[in-house]
């Protein structure tokens, strides 16, 4: 069995792993359970998507030992991370994360779109969030609920700048 050492969620573990050991059911075994639901295991639903050194993957797909001496961060593990802050609490206004199913992924999802996209238009937004399939709805509600944590996050930033340009 191959040895694996990879950053969870800013903890360093190093273990023995089966190589065909998918790494969502490593995440739930290392204790991410809430942040890695089960879902259809066959990378459709989008559930399971973690940031694997920045960028969202599908954990089912993806084996635990292809990240090792990678980081790979959980919805869990962006609990203080000021974008996601900014994701969950518009989240939280626009009533946007129907089930605890589908959640975790799509805030993991909206952040890696953040971070590269800080002014998504709102077909980009619903692009990337619609890789993150949700039984209980459609994503209106999260797709406006992003748009505002960007215009939150910055828009101040935005308006400043082009001031200046203008100005």
């Amino acid at each position: 069995m191959p040895d694996i050492g990879v950053t969870v969620d800013g903890v360093r573990y190093d273990d023995e792993v089966q190589a065909r050991l998918p790494l969502a059911h490593y995440l739930r075994a290392r204790g991410a359970g809430s942040d890695v639901p089960p879902g259809c295991e066959t990378g459709e639903c989008g559930a399971c998507t973690v940031l694997v050194d920045g960028a969202a993957v599908r954990s089912c797909l993806m084996l635990a030992v292809q990240v090792d001496g990678r980081a790979v961060t959980t919805a869990g593990g962006l609990r203080r991370d000021d974008v996601a802050r900014s994701v969950r609490r518009a989240f939280r206004r626009f009533r946007a994360a129907g089930c605890a199913r589908c959640s975790s992924a799509l805030v993991v999802a909206a952040v890696e779109l953040l971070r590269e996209c800080p002014d998504p238009s709102e077909q980009e937004i619903g692009g990337r969030l619609a890789e993150v399939r949700c039984r209980c709805g459609g994503h209106v509600e999260a797709v406006l609920a992003v748009r505002e944590a960007a215009d939150r996050l910055w828009g101040a930033a935005r308006q400043t700048i082009s001031d200046r340009v203008i100005g």
